[in-house]
């Protein structure tokens, strides 16, 4: 007789046996608690959970890996009274059949079990996935691609399988290390079962990133980590906004004599190129009679210009400076209406006065006199002609005596 013969012959004998004791408190099956149905499980240890049942004395597991019930056979992964262990209403099983010689967990993706008591009462088999947690797929940014919305970017990923919680790794460096000083984000652990996460505070100047996503589930379990490894991490270029530059010299209403001064601003992250654009009015708009200078741009990453045609006849200039970004897939400028809104600052560009003596080559003192008006030189004419007069009227009263 085969084994499975002989295995179903004692389980029946073993019914009618139990069945003049069984009462009608035994008449259910055992109610399975886990591994839930159709549950992902990590099956090199599996811990099975059953609610106790009224008037059982003694619970019996089975584990196949298969569907069909006996307990004999080389797909029976486990099968064992728990009478020695008390009444318990769990048990743990690491992945080889009972009788010896079976099996490993692993050769099964799917895993079909059974508890029953004293009843015999096999009800029905529950069933778990006993497959590796699946690594997910990388989404967007698309490899290589040249990201212009730092510094907040979103990251996405295909959910796998049996996944349960995902971990978000980006840094400035190509090596798979959560400490270092290159790493920029870590982690999403404890928000569940996402495949997506916004990132904030990464570089807009253009900046490779590179970045590696993997999965596990809330038993501690993970994909494999040396795959995600070796699979090597996605990578972007990350560009984004960029400021406007704050203004340095010269100070706002500043005067500046003669044809030639120094403008300079502040640095902008991300940005390659600056314009300055020097007018008589203060109307932002390139060209027209009133432009004094327009551009930088072409110049490069600079934050100052020297020009050397400044009217110098006590005229006020007004004067911008703005920044962009050129010859990258995110080409963008800084926003010119907030140039436009913050306005012009303004200089009063003077006469140079003359030197102080003939022959002196010391220049004038800033900020230099303006141009007299005939108010102004009535009263240095009184301040010459006063101690003059003085004396003339002196001299005339020394003849009288």
């Amino acid at each position: 007789m085969k084994r499975f013969s002989v295995y179903s012959v004692v389980m029946w004998a073993a019914v009618l046996s139990f069945s003049a004791f069984t009462g009608p408190a035994m008449a259910a099956p055992v109610v399975k608690v886990f591994p839930e149905e159709g549950a992902c499980v990590d099956g090199d240890s599996v811990t099975f959970e059953w609610e106790a049942k009224v008037g059982a004395a003694n619970y019996w597991l089975l584990v196949r890996g298969n569907d069909i019930f006996s307990t004999g056979g080389p797909v029976v992964l486990y099968y064992s009274g728990l009478s020695g262990e008390g009444l318990v209403t769990s048990k743990t099983v690491t992945g080889f059949d009972s009788f010896g010689g079976g099996d490993p967990w692993a050769h099964y993706d799917t895993i079909y079990w059974w508890v029953f008591s004293d009843d015999f009462d096999f009800g029905t088999y529950a069933t778990f996935e006993n497959v590796p947690i699946e690594i997910p797929n990388r989404v967007s940014p698309a490899e290589g691609a040249a990201v212009c919305d730092a510094p907040s970017i979103t990251f996405e990923w295909d959910a796998a399988d049996c996944a349960t919680n995902y971990w978000l790794l980006v840094k400035t460096d190509s090596i798979m290390s959560v400490n270092s000083p290159n790493t920029l984000y870590y982690d999403i652990a404890g928000e569940g079962d996402v495949t997506s996460k916004t990132v904030d505070g990464l570089p807009v100047d253009g900046t490779t990133l590179y970045w590696w996503v993997w999965s596990g589930d809330d038993e501690g379990n993970f994909c494999d980590l040396v795959q995600v490894a070796n699979n090597g991490p996605g990578s972007l270029t990350s560009y984004g906004a960029i400021d406007v530059p704050a203004r340095l010299s010269p100070a706002d209403v500043a005067w500046v004599a003669g044809p030639t001064a120094t403008f300079q601003w502040e640095a902008v992250e991300g940005a390659n190129n600056y314009w300055l654009l020097v007018k008589t009015d203060s109307i932002f708009s390139a060209g027209g009679p009133h432009e004094v200078y327009y551009d930088v741009g072409g110049e490069g990453d600079v934050t100052s210009k020297t020009l050397n045609t400044l009217p110098g006849d006590g005229s006020t200039l007004y004067w911008w400076v703005w920044s962009g970004r050129t010859g990258t897939d995110c080409d963008n400028f800084c926003n010119l209406l907030d140039v436009q809104d913050n306005g012009p600052w303004t200089i009063i560009n003077v006469i140079p006065q003359p030197p102080m003596c003939a022959g002196s080559t010391v220049p004038s003192v800033s900020p230099p006199n303006p141009l007299y008006g005939i108010s102004d030189l009535t009263k240095h004419l009184a301040y010459l002609v006063f101690p003059i007069g003085a004396v003339i009227l002196w001299r005339l009263g020394r003849r009288k005596k």
